[in-house]
């Protein structure tokens, strides 16, 4: 997969015009807008997004164990020890680079 970032332009027509790049090969893509203005939602729209975004917890017992403790199979130990070490490592490569 390539990602690129292309600027467009929205017609009024509701047509999107941007310039893709040389060689690229015809086929699916995926568009995503920003906008540079706040967009209004309609009350219809809003319900569809919050119906779509609902979220339900599950008790623990029901979240399948490969996903608990997802990366335990990746010998670093204690996660927190791993990330203060890690932290630590980094600050001193840190320091080397502004001695110098």
């Amino acid at each position: 997969m390539t990602i690129t970032r292309l600027q467009g332009i929205l017609t009024e027509e509701g047509e999107i015009k941007v310039e893709l790049p040389p060689n690229w090969k015809p086929g699916k893509v995926e568009v995503l807008l920003y906008a540079d203005e706040d967009l209004e939602w309609t009350d219809e729209e809003l319900d569809e997004l919050l119906e779509y975004m609902q979220f339900e917890g599950k008790p623990l017992g029901d979240i399948p164990s490969e996903l608990i403790g997802a990366g335990a199979d990746w010998d670093i130990g204690d996660s927190a020890d791993w990330v203060a070490e890690q932290r630590r490592q980094r600050q001193e490569e840190s320091r080397k680079l502004w001695m110098e």
